[in-house]
């Protein structure tokens, strides 16, 4: 479902609305699929611990997942198909990169399992990506469990993984990108620093021009608070702010949105 504008708000006043029917019914992302979970592995991350392990999706196939301080980030199909799109969020936020004409220079903002990376850059070949994540443990898990090691390999100076804070990058890099994808979570909650005034003009100032800005965002069923506040600052920050709704069932309780921005 895609809407834009006072849509916006309509779709976040039901779901207000609906908020309150739903008290006391409200289950971590996690949990379904822990109730699934094979032996997992468990490291230390910035953000707490993180744990690696296999689920099914409904249609029976396997997926590696990776949970950060309890909340699902990111995941790969196993074998011959690790480098597909698990989770509805990312191939939402593939159709929204492929809506740009020749969005050969990509930033992502938030590495976790390079899920996307994965893909775009094996699936596009005059793609170049930069992939900011700021925890060096989950870009070496990422190595590790989710086949990162594989694609660099595949696809050489095309990736390029920076190991700093995301605002830091912005305001040190000269780059201008034709799309910008801000999947940036600490845990639960969606980092602020580039959910402001300040940041979203950072961030506009790196787009090349008809680029477009990506947004992920998660949502709890019993609470789109953060949600309603992050559509009405894109809002007014960009001259088109589509909200794209894309939860994925099989994976979370929670739900997932993107703001698909243009300037």
């Amino acid at each position: 479902m895609e809407t834009n504008g006072r849509d916006n708000g309509k779709l976040l006043a039901g779901a207000a609305a609906a908020t309150a029917a739903l008290v006391g019914t409200a289950a971590l992302a996690i949990v379904r699929v822990l109730s699934r979970v094979q032996p997992h592995f468990r490291f230390n991350t910035m953000f707490g611990h993180a744990c690696v392990f296999n689920v099914e999706d409904s249609a029976g196939r396997a997926v590696r997942m990776l949970a950060v301080d309890r909340s699902v980030q990111s995941g790969a199909y196993l074998g011959e198909h690790r480098f597909a799109l698990p989770f509805e969020y990312y191939r939402a936020i593939e159709r929204a990169v492929m809506a740009k004409d020749d969005a050969c220079e990509v930033l992502m903002l938030g590495g976790g399992a390079f899920a996307y990376p994965r893909f775009a850059l094996t699936a596009h070949e005059d793609m170049r990506m930069d992939v900011v994540e700021i925890d060096p443990a989950i870009v070496d898990i990422a190595r590790r469990w989710f086949f990162l090691d594989e694609l660099e390999q595949r696809v050489g100076e095309r990736l390029a993984i920076h190991t700093v804070d995301a605002h830091g990058f912005l305001e040190a890099c000269t780059a201008r990108y034709d799309v910008i994808v801000n999947d940036l979570f600490a845990g639960f909650e969606m980092d602020a620093a580039l959910l402001s005034d300040e940041g979203l003009e950072l961030v506009k100032g790196h787009l090349a021009e008809g680029g477009i800005y990506v947004v992920n965002a998660v949502s709890s069923p019993l609470d789109y608070r953060q949600l309603a506040e992050t559509g009405e600052l894109l809002e007014r920050h960009f001259s088109s702010a589509k909200m794209v709704e894309c939860t994925d069932a099989d994976f979370s309780d929670d739900e997932n949105y993107l703001f698909v921005c243009l300037p």
